[in-house]
């Protein structure tokens, strides 16, 4: 299993969730999300566990795409100026690992699922 996704499991075990690798579960991840940055904004300051639990969520994530026939790899990219990764697919680069950081950190208006939906759409998966 890749690198993340085993620890993603862990993580959701922990939270009474189920991931089952399906579309629907990506809401899962979303609501997991939702309370990461509920918990974030009552420390009130940025703490590097976010950091790896965004990244093992989007290799998550990451993983549904794979199960569905998308191939892509994980690369080294900038955006915006910063050092990140991004989930490379032949017809685009997804970030995955910055959605998940900015619903960390920044709320609702960065929901992962609806973003997943798009590229859903667009993958035509």
């Amino acid at each position: 299993m890749p690198l993340g996704v085993k620890e993603a499991l862990e993580l959701v075990k922990e939270n009474r969730i189920t991931f089952d690798f399906s579309h629907e579960s990506v809401k899962d991840v979303e609501k997991l999300l939702a309370k990461l940055h509920c918990d974030y904004k009552k420390l009130k300051k940025e703490v590097e566990g976010f950091h790896g639990l965004a990244m093992i969520l989007a290799a998550y994530i990451a993983e549904v795409l794979i199960r569905r026939g998308v191939k892509g790899k994980w690369i080294p990219t900038t955006t915006l100026g910063q050092d990140t990764i991004a989930f490379k697919v032949p017809s685009a680069d997804i970030m995955l690992y910055d959605w998940c950081l900015k619903r960390i950190f920044d709320g609702k208006q960065y929901d992962v699922w609806f973003k997943y939906q798009n590229v859903v759409r667009v993958l035509k998966l």
